[in-house]
């Protein structure tokens, strides 16, 4: 599949002036974004994922939290509409920042999730719940630890909360951590709720980060009442 790219020349050659620009620009799975067609690099991490679970299926229904620039959604609409466009079959990308126009995707740019509006719109372009609930949100780091560590586990509350309403029976759950006590707590707690948790390190994460993915699959539906 054909994708625009979004990485111009001249852009490059006046970054690549800094120390990070010119690491950014040498990372073997930028080039390889840049190569594909996919707007970052974690779209890799995603496509890892689904080589390792099976997540993503023709003709299933996916919300992308967190998803700008669009990668993760970008790999998703590959698979799940990889024969043609159901009337069902949804793949809704959310973030607070902006995400350009994807093909066959219900983009929600400036939505944040922490509002329940955002949840509760969300929750009306379901025609009938979704099998994957997906995200890859991160709040700006301070550089304290603790502090960052309470804020991305609040992020990914929030995107549990939202995956326990709308996830079908058996559906799945990811969503992005930084390894700490505070994660093993959620992902225990995650155990409570689906057949299976793992905690998982991609090869595309960055040498040195705490960055991390649970993936918890088999949503046990029964106690939540039938999605409505």
């Amino acid at each position: 599949m054909s994708r625009m790219r979004i990485i111009h020349t001249s852009a490059i050659n006046t970054a690549y002036r800094t120390p990070w620009a010119r690491e950014h620009l040498e990372d073997y799975y930028v080039k390889l974004a840049h190569k594909d067609g996919y707007r970052c690099r974690s779209a890799y991490k995603l496509l890892e994922l689904q080589q390792r679970f099976h997540l993503l299926k023709p003709n299933i229904s996916v919300i992308d939290l967190g998803a700008s620039p669009g990668s993760w959604s970008q790999v998703a609409a590959d698979i799940i509409f990889k024969t043609h466009r159901q009337l069902n079959n949804t793949l809704i990308a959310v973030d607070i920042q902006p995400i350009d126009h994807i093909n066959n995707v219900t983009v929600l740019s400036g939505h944040d999730m922490t509002l329940d509006t955002t949840r509760d719109k969300i929750k009306s372009l379901l025609p009938s719940g979704v099998e994957v609930v997906m995200s890859d949100m991160a709040p700006s780091p301070t550089g304290i630890k603790d502090i960052d560590n309470h804020k991305i586990i609040e992020l990914c509350r929030i995107a549990m909360s939202l995956a326990k309403d709308v996830l079908v029976d058996d559906g799945a759950f990811v969503c992005k951590v930084w390894q700490s006590s505070l994660s093993d707590k959620l992902q225990k707690e995650l155990s409570d709720s689906f057949k299976s948790t793992q905690l998982v390190t991609t090869k595309a994460t960055k040498k040195g980060s705490r960055e991390k993915y649970i993936v918890s699959r088999g949503f046990k539906v029964l106690g939540r009442g039938k999605y409505l």
